[in-house]
């Protein structure tokens, strides 16, 4: 799966802090949204920008297998920089400091302009998002939240969340509103 998430149904449930820009369920539909369509994409990425990550924020189990048939149930992505990835049952400690829109620098203005021309798909402005891949919650969590050895945070407040069943899915982060540090954790939705 490497840099790219929620593409793939592997069962596995994944919660991401990610710089980068959204890219609305309306334009990849309006682009003709396959597997086909998303492979391009992704290999759009790797020859602009080999660092540049895709994350699907939905769940992908009842997308056609076909390579060009068209895909009913999509969602938005987000493509930029992974900051943090959380896998159930295993949540991970996050500083605020590495919620750094800086990151996105490692990333040439041609990838947004290939995103556009090539592929008519516009994004939104930068930010700094709590993304849900697949069919999953993402939630962050006070840094003495106690959870589970099956990553629950019983009777914990969330300080954000988002899943893969909102619409639209993803949350843009006000960073500065975030304790020094938190918990980053990701469940089946």
């Amino acid at each position: 799966m490497g840099r790219h998430y929620g593409i793939e149904d592997d069962g596995k449930y994944h919660a991401l802090l990610i710089a980068g820009r959204r890219i609305s369920l309306d334009h990849l539909e309006a682009g003709g949204f396959t597997r086909n369509k998303i492979q391009a994409i992704l290999a759009t990425l790797e020859a602009v920008s080999p660092g540049a990550s895709y994350v699907n924020m939905g769940t992908s189990v009842n997308w056609p297998e076909e390579p060009d048939a068209r895909i009913k149930e999509g969602a938005d992505a987000i493509v930029g920089v992974i900051l943090a990835v959380a896998t159930e049952p295993s949540p991970v400690k996050v500083r605020r400091a590495l919620l750094d829109l800086g990151a996105l620098g490692a990333l040439p203005d041609a990838l947004w302009r290939q995103l556009e021309e090539r592929h008519q798909l516009p994004t939104s402005e930068p930010g700094i998002y709590l993304a849900p891949a697949g069919w999953t919650v993402a939630q962050l969590f006070e840094p003495a939240a106690a959870h589970t050895e099956h990553g629950e945070f019983p009777g914990a407040k969330a300080l954000a969340g988002t899943s893969g069943e909102d619409f639209p899915p993803g949350v843009k982060l006000e960073v500065p509103k975030l304790p020094e540090e938190f918990w980053l954790a990701a469940h089946y939705a």
